[in-house]
Formats: structure tokens, sequence, C-alpha cells
């Protein structure tokens, strides 16, 4: 990881969306993963306009709270002492030359497909193409040689030599390959995916409003909670239940 995406890790812990009008809403759940009635959507307003939400792409710090706290899930997060925690990837076993990660199962897309391996190695193709010209190539990813799937929810990176703090390059989410998968690299900053994204996140898009006059009223960020995947009580897509990530460390 870059000095850059390490202060930008340390804004981000330090609570980088105080000045954003937050209300934050959506499901609960109990221990067993059922789904608890929860406050309505969260609002998120920023004095300007936000280009994108893709994370592959995007190169705004405000933006980047938004991708990875709400409406995607980074393979690992960071508590208040920036030691690495499971999110996405539920554990994993660290060495001098590569890092296996072994994924939760229970995390979809919001369209209601699974997040897999697949789409991990396929963010890390994406990202690493020199014509999706994408920030996490040079932030997160200059270190990381080549990424193999191992299993529907196992995939190793190999490092190109060993490093400090290597948990840090994986500070980001994956996308969709089953939505993004023909687009051009090169075409990826103008597709519709960065303002109308799939994410697997804790909330789901559901409107943009980057009208000036409203923009200080409510903010252009409207989402709702859906993503982090316990059990639905239908298989409609407007109904989940969302389960909490489970305590414990990576190994």
């Amino acid at each position: 990881m870059s000095e850059g995406s390490r202060d930008a890790l340390r804004r981000a812990l330090g609570g980088t969306l105080a000045a954003a009008a937050l209300l934050l809403a959506g499901c609960g759940g109990d221990e067993a993963g059922e789904a608890t009635a929860g406050p309505g959507p969260l609002v998120v307003a920023y004095r300007a306009d936000l280009q994108t939400l893709d994370p592959v792409t995007s190169t705004d710090q405000n933006a980047n709270d938004v991708i990875r706290s709400l409406v995607f899930t980074p393979l690992v997060a960071f508590d208040s002492a920036f030691e690495a925690r499971p999110w996405l990837a539920e554990s994993w076993t660290l060495t001098d030359t590569s890092v296996v990660f072994r994924l939760r199962d229970d995390v979809r897309w919001h369209d209601g497909e699974p997040v897999t391996a697949a789409d991990v190695k396929f963010t890390f193709d994406l990202a690493t193409d020199p014509a999706a010209a994408s920030p996490l190539a040079a932030a997160y990813l200059g270190s990381v040689a080549s990424a193999t799937v191992l299993g529907p929810h196992e995939i190793r990176f190999t490092f190109t030599a060993p490093h400090a703090q290597p948990l840090q390059d994986f500070y980001w989410p994956p996308v969709p390959q089953h939505v993004l998968e023909g687009v051009e690299p090169s075409e990826l900053s103008r597709h519709p995916f960065g303002r109308d994204p799939v994410g697997s996140g804790p909330y789901r898009l559901v409107g943009w409003d980057a009208t000036p006059a409203r923009r200080s009223a409510s903010g252009p960020w409207r989402a709702s909670r859906r993503g982090w995947e316990g059990r639905r009580r239908s298989g409609r897509s407007s109904t989940a239940s969302c389960r909490r990530p489970p305590p414990g460390s990576g190994s």
C-alpha cells in the first residue's frame, strides 16, 4: 500500500464522513440471522457531487468512504488501532510470499447473486489492466503479483516480494463479474455501473440526486440496507435480512 493510501486509511478511520449528513438505516439481525425491524433509508449529503461509485475507477475520497463502508464489501477492514479484521474475508493464512483468503459464503450482490472468489480475481485483473487506469493498482496492488482462485470462496494472492503490512494491500472491495464481464477496461470509467452500482455491502443505492437546489437539503445519496446476506424471508430482491460480520480475526 502506498503512503498516500495509508493516509487515506487514517482519514477514513478518523471519521471523514463527519461533515456529511448521515441518516443511518436498514435491517438489523439477531445472532441467528433473523431479520429485525430497522429505521428508514440512509441519506448522505456532500457539498459537491460524487463522480462514481465504481471501486475500480473512483479517485474521490468521499466516494471511497461510501464505497467501502456502505455499498460494497472490502476483503478486510481495519479497527481504530489499524489492525486488520475480517470483513468479506472471514479468515486468512499469511506468509512472506502470499496470502490465502477464505471468503464468507453468505454475502450476496444486491441483485441476489453470490459473491465469490471469481469476483475478487476479476476485480484484481481489471484493476491491474493498464487500460482501466485504476487507482487501485498504484495504491494497493503494487506488491501483488497475481491472484489464483482456489475454490468458490478461497483465493490466493502472491506477492512480488516480502513487504511490511501486507494486509493493507486488500482494503478494497470486489465488483460483480456477472455485471461487468465484457466491458472493455478502457470504457469502465464511462460505464453506467459507476452511477448505478450493484454492490454487496450493507446498503444498496436506490437514488442519486445531484440537483444543486436540493443538495444542501438532503444530499445526492439515498441508500437502503441490503447486501449482508442472512436469512431471506422471500425470494424478492426487495426483501432480505442482514447478518452482522462474525467475530474473530484472521489467522
